[in-house]
């Protein structure tokens, strides 16, 4: 339902909000380019904002960007980049009307916010979406199309950022993903559960170029992230879907090019940038539109046929609001932990697991507090906070049984409780743990934690290889 994704891209909740954007843009009677305006202006919006981050010019956050790197309102370079590469085409439909400053104008905004992403992907997938613009509704000439494609990507990939360690690790995760498919091609590992599937098949080379606690969860190519969680069956039934939107574009060509040289270009734009990043939700949103206007659009479409995925989406896009409530409340506790009162942070945390109980992030981080809470008090309040911390790391694990987080923290609060208030065994602390690291082979932190539980048990044997793995993985990372 949810995934296991700290960002929800994935699950049935971004399809019920996908979905109600699809119905509500094919339902529409607005002009369908004025709808596509309309978005690009929000993203130009935000592209301003971006382009006054690396200049110290936010006037919302006050620290500093990670290598210079603008996100606008979207949390990621990335994302942003994302979001730039969608409405590219309807900037470019902008330009048939050259002779007014708009089009020079939204051109300056998008291209300068892109720089500042420094994601050659997003170059990759601009390029991309305005040389299919250019290619369905003919503007242009063949030769000067390639050109104009081809300065573009290089402008992006050769002159935006160093490649530095992100490609050998993005190399990585896609070797893991291939591994991950090998052991269930058919149907794969499950929607949703490629974080899982990275931590369990992680590479020795991986290691040596990030470190022992660095995670991915994406795949950061859309083919194999679909090949190792929902296999050959699922994979094929997304290609078909590619298929379908673009004869689809085929089709709204014979009467309409350019609406549909904008909506093919940002479809082939973000099928190429997916190839090399992950695309949040927002950008899905924004393609659910598009696609709502190709479905409006097409011959033969009904809106009396479409009435009950209306409603169903409908009905969804109510139960999003009350995971967004729950977000809300997770988020004042964070806030609240640093500054608030130990039970107002208790309140804001109960309220985000209540709401959404199956979110085990909401959950690691409320057991990460309770553990933090511990320091200062005495022997009962500790014997409660604990006990306390073990019971909603049981839920957890209860819930999302998949989720390695979920046994960590189950297995450290059991440990904490047995070490400080002498309550339960140590030895079904070690029992969470093992199979955590059985999830993630390669993962130092919980090494660390086995091999202090396997030393307080008195265990010389699991101490020892332990510590041997641990002293293998240690000097692996070293050697980079």
């Amino acid at each position: 339902l949810f995934g296991v994704y700290r960002a929800s891209f994935y699950g049935l909740l971004p399809v019920a909000v996908c979905a109600s954007l699809y119905y509500a843009s094919a339902y529409s009677k607005n002009e369908p380019l004025l709808v596509l305006r309309l978005i690009l202006a929000a993203v130009v919006l935000n592209a301003l904002y971006a382009n006054l981050q690396p200049w110290g010019l936010d006037p919302f956050i006050s620290w500093g960007f990670e290598d210079m790197r603008s996100f606008g309102a979207t949390a990621s370079p990335v994302y942003l980049g994302s979001l730039i590469v969608a409405v590219v085409p309807v900037a470019a439909h902008l330009f048939r009307w050259p002779k007014t400053v708009l089009p020079w104008a939204v051109a300056l905004v998008l291209i300068s916010a892109l720089w500042w992403t420094k994601s050659r992907g997003a170059w990759l997938g601009s390029a991309a979406a305005v040389g299919a613009y250019l290619f369905v509704t003919g503007h242009l000439g063949r030769k000067k199309l390639l050109a104009a494609v081809f300065l573009l990507a290089c402008a992006g990939v050769l002159g935006v950022r160093d490649r530095g360690m992100s490609d050998g690790l993005r190399t990585e995760t896609w070797k893991i993903a291939w591994t991950a498919f090998k052991k269930a091609p058919i149907i794969g590992h499950g929607p949703g559960t490629f974080p899982v599937s990275f931590r369990r098949y992680r590479t020795d080379r991986y290691m040596e170029i990030a470190d022992g606690v660095h995670q991915q969860a994406s795949a950061h190519n859309d083919v194999l992230q679909a090949l190792s969680t929902i296999g050959i069956v699922g994979t094929a039934i997304y290609l078909w879907l590619l298929v379908v939107l673009a004869m689809s574009v085929k089709t709204l060509h014979r009467w309409d090019p350019e609406l549909a040289g904008v909506i093919g270009g940002a479809f082939f734009g973000i099928f190429v940038l997916a190839k090399f990043n992950p695309v949040p939700l927002a950008t899905m949103g924004v393609l659910a539109v598009f696609a709502g206007v190709l479905a409006g659009r097409s011959p033969g479409y009904s809106l009396n046929r479409r009435v009950w995925g209306i409603r169903a989406s409908a009905l969804l896009l109510a139960i999003v609001t009350v995971v967004c409530f729950a977000d809300m409340r997770f988020k004042d506790a964070i806030m609240a932990s640093r500054s608030a009162t130990f039970g107002q942070t208790v309140i804001y945390f109960e309220t985000a697991t209540r709401w959404n109980p199956w979110n085990v992030r909401y959950k690691t981080k409320y057991v990460q507090y309770l553990h933090a809470a511990v320091e200062g008090t005495n022997q009962w309040e500790e014997l409660y906070l604990l006990t306390k911390a073990v019971h909603v790391s049981e839920d957890a694990v209860l819930r999302l049984p998949g989720s390695i987080e979920a046994y960590e923290v189950l297995g450290v609060s059991r440990m904490l409780l047995r070490s400080r208030s002498n309550v339960g065994t140590f030895q079904r602390a070690m029992d969470a743990l093992d199979i955590a690291q059985m999830m993630d082979p390669n993962f130092l932190h919980t090494m660390k934690i086995r091999q202090a539980i396997a030393k307080a048990m008195r265990d010389k044997s699991k101490f020892e290889s332990i510590g041997r793995e641990r002293h293998r993985l240690e000097k692996l990372m070293e050697a980079d």
